[in-house]
């Protein structure tokens, strides 16, 4: 039989003094518990439906944001020659989830478009990036995502659906051991990409100390895939302030993002149409609003038109 030693008496004082260290870290373990077992704010709870519903978006032109881009490639910081967001609505045949040629046919879906677009030169070469996403305007979460990528080494292609009963992730890229082929999916229905948060964020009814949490999927703007995979993110509006960027001085809304990848800083206008005034990423890369338009941008093709957003 194992010999147990008798336990010491203590002193009273003793016990009292212990209690009251204790006893507040019980209760905060016990609080920290209940805060991670709490039912988490759905990004989708805090959007507000008014913005997707503004005249604005309806006005038979395209919203173009131009920013002044430092990326990250290959280890060094760069001058993005192009980093373009367009928003603009659609309306979507359900099967195809491609822009219906006639909007008026009866069962498409409303969708809000942001296409990402980059253009960066490495050395040599240049990288040409361009992610669409495409918002289910009900409820403003990604039905569907493409990336087109390409410079000298080759072409990569993906798509990722997140819609209805559909959820899918398919690649065609130029890396061994990749190649071509899908993922096995199963998304979480408020699922959110990490470069669709500049359509989704602005959306939000902001209020200082407003929080939310969801699950993130990083960065896609990458010519090589891997299996999708997201983590617990965290989001936090931090304060209302003055936000001076190349294109103005604007009243704005300062959030924080704490995601795997390390903490984001981003601004929005705090008028609507409430633009993504920068972004500063755990990543190194950042960017700052330097021109906004507004433009039937379908029509202006033709030679001439170049200069139309030169700075």
């Amino acid at each position: 039989m194992q010999h147990r030693p008798k336990p010491r008496r203590f002193s009273a004082l003793f016990h009292s003094s212990l209690a009251l260290l204790v006893v507040p870290a019980i209760l905060a373990s016990a609080q920290e518990s209940a805060s991670r077992d709490a039912p988490r704010q759905k990004l989708a709870d805090l959007l507000d439906s008014s913005w997707v519903d503004n005249e604005a978006w309806y006005d038979g032109t395209a919203e173009i944001n131009l920013y002044d881009a430092t990326l990250v490639k290959y280890g060094e910081p760069r001058q993005a020659d192009e980093l373009v967001h367009i928003f603009v609505t659609e309306s979507h045949d359900p099967d195809l989830l491609v822009k219906a040629d006639d909007w008026r046919r009866p069962g498409l879906v409303p969708m809000m478009k942001l296409n990402y677009v980059l253009s960066v030169r490495t050395g040599v070469y240049r990288y040409e990036q361009m992610l669409s996403f495409f918002f289910d305007r009900r409820d403003l979460h990604v039905a569907k995502m493409t990336l087109s990528s390409h410079e000298w080494c080759g072409n990569t292609f993906k798509e990722l659906v997140n819609f209805g009963e559909r959820a899918s992730y398919d690649f065609n890229t130029y890396w061994d051991g990749q190649g071509n082929g899908s993922f096995e999916v199963d998304f979480p229905d408020d699922l959110v990409l990490y470069e669709s948060l500049p359509g989704q964020l602005r959306a939000l009814r902001f209020a200082e100390g407003l929080e939310a949490s969801f699950p993130l999927l990083p960065s896609q703007l990458s010519s090589q895939v891997q299996a999708p995979s997201w983590r617990e993110a965290r989001l936090g509006v931090v304060r209302r302030e003055r936000v001076k960027v190349p294109a103005g001085d604007f009243e704005g809304w300062i959030l924080q993002l704490k995601h795997a990848g390390g903490k984001d800083e981003l601004a929005f206008e705090a008028a609507f149409p409430h633009r993504l005034l920068f972004w500063r990423q755990a990543s190194g890369d950042s960017f700052r609003l330097k021109r906004s338009e507004r433009m039937a941008y379908w029509g202006k093709a033709g030679v001439g038109n170049e200069d139309l957003l030169r700075d």
